[in-house]
């Protein structure tokens, strides 16, 4: 809806014309479509303040456009007017049952009584547009819009082989901004993030408030790298100029992003969940960054082990589908689980390689799993510090390689 008021079906160049000439009080888009289809699309995709309907441009299909519109409800509300000069009294109480708002029977005037309808009606229409899918702080879509929106762009992209792409964005630290300069300051910093996404992200990117620090960014036609590279330049964009200003001082914020694109047969629900995947993964590897999620079945199954370890390394032989990537250091394989996807890590811990303290720096990551082994003679404190850290599965002697090969199976299972 940024960027247009109204819409304009119909190629009469006199009513044309007229609603141009209104562009000095109100934008108007004018706009035809090549087939009822596509404008179908085109209503569905978008919403308007005003619809404008030619009933000659749309000759029998304007009652079935009537029913399309109204059974949406992010348009239902939306005011119709339809030109049908010469109307039979019949056809005009169709219209008007089905919804529409005024019916122009003649040519029209910007003096006379339905220029000034007009006028009440879009500022009825803004007014209830604001309220209802709105976020009143920001002023962004709200969580009910952008579900609908989604879901619509979903199906038409099912239907025409279409791409879509969604965005998750959550601002770092934003608890401390509150913490420290109030809520107050924290209102003007979502206001100036939302007005910095708006600023450089493209008209057609949606943009909405999905609840508290969050927003949901829709990227149509787009795919996933594209939307990464929007994200990043917002990034960047937050880097340099702050997004508020107040009595103390400059107030600067990033984001963490997750991005996820659409599949044939993924529900919208599922896109969401892998983009906020992404973003707890975007956090767990230092904020201020864009990850794009990989679906797990898409996923490169990389399993972490120690170097110089044979004996696992000759088990894994039996799951030809892993990555085997053995690690030197605890720092080599803290950079690698905040870098890349990694299923699965299996260590044994020891005084030169402690796998614990690589657990409790990663924290508690949903998408890793750890097998731990000691061969040492504290196996009650191992097995203590294996359950205060939540460690998936763990061994101490004695063992042998078929238990190992049973956890393995279990882990991966998952």
């Amino acid at each position: 809806m940024d960027g247009s008021t109204a819409l304009y079906v119909g190629t009469h160049e006199t009513y044309h014309q007229y609603y141009r000439s209104l562009h000095d009080e109100i934008f108007m888009q004018v706009k035809e479509s090549d087939s009822f289809q596509q404008l179908i699309e085109l209503i569905t995709r978008s919403t308007y303040y005003l619809i404008i309907l030619e009933k000659a441009t749309l000759q029998g299909n304007i009652l079935e456009l009537l029913r399309v519109i109204k059974a949406n409800m992010l348009l239902e509300w939306i005011p119709i007017i339809v030109h049908a000069p010469g109307l039979p009294a019949e056809e005009k109480n169709d219209l008007l049952l089905a919804g529409v708002e005024i019916i122009v029977e003649s040519a029209i005037r910007a003096t006379d009584e339905t220029y000034i309808r007009i006028k009440n009606l879009l500022a009825r229409s803004k007014q209830f547009e604001s309220m209802s899918f709105r976020d009143p702080l920001t002023k962004a879509y709200n969580r009910a819009y952008m579900l609908e929106r989604l879901a619509a762009e979903c199906r038409l992209a099912e239907n025409n082989s279409g791409v879509l792409t969604v965005a998750f964005i959550d601002a770092d630290r934003f608890k401390q901004v509150n913490d420290t300069y109030g809520h107050a300051v924290g209102d003007l910093v979502l206001i100036g993030l939302y007005n910095r996404l708006k600023l450089n992200l493209d008209k057609h990117h949606e943009i909405a408030r999905f609840g508290g620090e969050e927003f949901i960014v829709m990227f149509p036609g787009e795919n996933k790298s594209q939307a990464q590279n929007h994200l990043q330049r917002v990034l960047q964009s937050l880097h340099d100029v702050p997004v508020a200003e107040s009595e103390a001082g400059n107030h600067f914020i990033t984001f963490s992003g997750g991005v996820a694109e659409w599949k044939p047969g993924m529900q919208i629900s599922e896109v969401i969940k892998l983009a906020d995947e992404a973003v707890y993964d975007a956090k767990n590897r230092g904020r201020n960054q864009v990850i794009i999620g990989i679906p797990r079945e898409e996923r490169v199954l990389n399993v972490l082990i120690r170097e110089s370890k044979p004996a696992i390394e000759h088990l894994l032989n039996d799951f030809p589908d892993l990555n085997v990537v053995p690690v030197k250091s605890f720092k080599e394989a803290q950079k690698l689980l905040r870098d890349e996807h990694i299923a699965l890590c299996i260590f044994e811990t020891d005084f030169n390689f402690n796998a614990f303290e690589i657990k409790k720096h990663m924290g508690q990551r949903n998408d890793t799993n750890y097998l731990f082994i000691y061969n040492g003679p504290l196996r009650q404190h191992f097995h203590l510090q294996c359950k205060q850290l939540q460690i998936n599965s763990y061994l101490s002697r004695p063992y042998t390689n078929a238990d190992v090969t049973e956890k393995l199976k279990a882990l991966l299972s998952r």
